[in-house]
């Protein structure tokens, strides 16, 4: 299972749907990166590994949703799988970035070109938790604000939401239509809705299809579902989905109906990362873009699994892959 207070969010998108990719290239030199092992480029849900040849320099590209987006140097510790950073959240906007570092000095680095708000996402990224919110209620006007504000609530750092409200309604127009402002404004009406209990109905959700269009999560067709709730970042999407495509090749699909629901940063990722895994869908399938199904359902863990009759009530949800979430979906469909 994959608990979501480990995802790393890095994508700011600054218009709407959009599935085309920007490719950036990050090069620079890297002193003493054979002190500390791999080296990844974090973008994202996502980590790339880096290649650091013998005179210390390197290149990569790296492909981005939409730019300004957030990047950092980070390693794994292989005996406990902790991600270390070796820098702080790094803003970028251009398709090619310089970025030097040298490892034996924490934090120290060099990044050209550099965004106007790099001190402030560090100030911001850095600060306890009351000077945080006041760093960010100063500055809401930014992308390293309404990120940081959305990480706040989303790992449950933050539950103010008249905190919240008043930095929504302070926002300018080109703030308020980003992808953060609209994640925060989709996070706020998720919340003010009556969470969702077992033995009580679904409220109607949209989602996008592979098309891009809004579509009901839940059809009304007398079927029960399956709905299965995950991240393409999730190392365990692999096994949930071949579980799936067993369970879609042994259901009676006038009764029975899979859903995949997806919480990742871009269609892109969504649709074509790890086709290996997107390949054996044949089933419904959609992407939680601005994440109010995540905050609906209230989601910790990846994947999650509920079980809805056919009149949309939810009768069981169960977290991770286990064998006994197998055994609970099989029965659910008299499998």
């Amino acid at each position: 299972m994959k608990k979501l207070y480990f995802i790393v969010f890095a994508f700011l998108q600054i218009v709407t749907i959009c599935n085309a990719q920007n490719k950036i290239t990050i090069k620079g030199t890297i002193l003493k990166a054979e002190s500390v092992g791999q080296i990844f480029i974090s973008s994202g849900d996502f980590l790339t590994s880096l290649d650091v040849s013998e005179d210390n320099t390197y290149a990569k590209e790296v492909d981005i949703p939409v730019l300004p987006a957030k990047i950092s140097l980070a390693g794994i510790n292989m005996k406990t799988g902790k991600i270390n950073y070796y820098t702080p959240d790094l803003w970028v906007e251009s398709g090619e970035v310089e970025l030097n570092i040298d490892l034996s000095k924490k934090n120290e680095y060099k990044l050209h070109p550099i965004m106007d708000d790099q001190k402030l996402s560090e100030q911001i990224q850095y600060a306890d938790k009351k000077e945080r919110k006041q760093l960010i209620k100063q500055n809401s006007n930014s992308f390293p604000a309404l990120y940081f504000l959305y990480n706040d609530y989303f790992f449950k750092e933050n539950k103010d939401l008249a905190f919240l409200e008043d930095i929504l309604a302070g926002l300018d127009q080109d703030y308020t239509e980003s992808y953060y402002g609209k994640l925060l404004d989709t996070f706020l009406k998720a919340k003010k809705e009556i969470p969702v209990k077992k033995g009580k109905q679904l409220m109607p959700v949209e989602l996008f299809n592979k098309d891009l269009k809004l579509t009901s999560l839940i059809e009304q067709n007398n079927k029960k579902k399956i709905i299965c709730y995950t991240s393409t970042g999730c190392g365990y999407s692999k096994p949930s989905m071949a579980f799936l495509a067993e369970l879609q090749s042994k259901i009676d699909i006038d009764k029975y109906e899979i859903i995949t629901v997806w919480d990742d940063s871009s269609y892109e990722i969504w649709q074509h990362h790890i086709p290996e895994i997107k390949n054996l869908i044949q089933w419904t399938n959609f992407w939680d873009r601005y994440r109010f199904t995540h905050t609906y359902l209230n989601i910790d863990t990846t994947p999650t699994f509920f079980i809805v009759d056919e009149n949309n009530v939810l009768l069981k949800e169960m977290k991770g892959i286990s064998s006994k979430t197998k055994k609970e979906l099989l029965k659910a469909c008299n499998i």
